[in-house]
């Protein structure tokens, strides 16, 4: 949620793309990468779990770890085609493990409490996504530019991203550690499941 709602600004402010093209440009990214993005990891889960009872889990925690080089990659490159080609596959991935967590849930929570289990992961996803990684990347960038937080322009330095793109770096140091956090809970979460340690 944050990526999707910061990409617009950063495509304008970092990549020096005129705001009716950052707009088109992301809209057009987010339409076909968000529509795709969830039928290919619902595809993939199901072709991986016919074979291997965790494979909703497996999709989830790799499309999660992956998705950090997309990050990186339109954090470090100032334009060009290859920023709308990582922009894209970072929406992709970032889609990719919807309909498993759906699914996933429905198949760990007894009937009875599905709805409100559903209800209570729709309002984490919302209160972290936009609740507190959308303003948390907003107040970085801000303390960045102000030259407060100057450790994190050691980070900005190691994976090259311009010391002025300071929305890309508050990006970076907000989803990186986010994803790899959400992917690693993922393998966490698998090795509770029956059947864990016996499949291949």
């Amino acid at each position: 949620n944050a990526v999707e709602f910061w990409l617009p600004t950063l495509l304008q402010r970092d990549k020096a793309l005129p705001l009716v093209s950052a707009n088109t440009t992301f809209g057009t990214v987010v339409a076909v990468a968000g529509f795709v993005g969830p039928l290919l990891g619902g595809f993939l889960g199901n072709l991986l779990a016919s074979r291997n009872s965790l494979g909703y889990y497996w999709i989830c925690a790799i499309s999660m770890i992956v998705s950090v080089v997309p990050v990186l990659g339109f954090a470090a490159l100032t334009r060009g085609t290859l920023v709308f080609g990582t922009v894209s596959l970072e929406v992709l991935l970032g889609n990719m493990s919807i309909g498993l967590v759906m699914a996933l849930l429905v198949s760990v929570v007894v009937p009875g409490l599905r709805a409100t289990a559903t209800a209570i992961m729709l309002t984490a996803v919302h209160v972290l996504g936009d609740g507190i990684s959308v303003p948390l990347i907003g107040y970085i960038s801000t303390a960045l530019q102000e030259g407060r937080l100057l450790y994190l322009m050691k980070v900005g330095t190691l994976i090259r991203v311009p010391e002025t793109h300071t929305l890309s770096l508050a990006l970076v140091c907000v989803v990186v550690p986010s994803a790899v956090v959400a992917g690693i809970l993922y393998l966490v979460a698998m090795r509770s499941q029956p059947g864990a340690l016996t499949d291949t």
